[in-house]
């Protein structure tokens, strides 16, 4: 995790500093936005990120994951400043179909939801992208997984 944040760090400084970027098409302000916010998780809460992904969306995105009943959980998405509004959804599989155990649909750039499993299973976290500023139809998005 120290390699991936360093790089990072090196990574928006050179982009920045040392060339113009577009930013209705570049990384980094969705980069720099994930930084301030691993900053909060690592260093303000303790807690251990897991998991950390990026991508465009412009209606909705869907990530897979092992969640074990050993911890309680926190995953948060947000979105670069194009994004008005994006929500996140965690489903169960049941072994059959996808079951909606939790969600945050506040009218946010950022949702965040909580959840403890009961038993170690296979989930399904949704991304959807609400709104959007001005004109624009899709954005950058970043999705963190962590616990204590």
């Amino acid at each position: 995790m120290k390699k991936f944040l360093l790089l990072a760090v090196i990574f928006v400084l050179a982009a920045s500093s040392a060339h113009a970027y577009r930013e209705d098409v570049s990384m980094v302000p969705i980069l720099q936005k994930s930084l301030g916010i691993i900053d909060l998780i690592e260093n303000d809460y303790e807690n251990e990120i897991v998991r950390i992904e990026f991508d465009i969306v412009s209606t909705s995105k869907e990530s897979y994951r092992v969640l074990t009943s050993d911890y309680t959980y926190t995953i948060v998405a947000f979105g670069d400043d194009r994004i008005k509004d994006i929500d996140v959804a965690l489903y169960k599989w049941d072994g059959t179909d996808w079951i909606l155990v939790k969600k945050d649909n506040d009218a946010e750039d950022v949702a965040l939801i909580t959840y403890t499993p009961r038993t170690t299973a296979n989930y399904k976290v949704v991304v959807s992208a609400y709104s959007f500023y001005g004109s624009y139809t899709a954005a950058h998005y970043g999705l963190i997984y962590y616990h204590e």
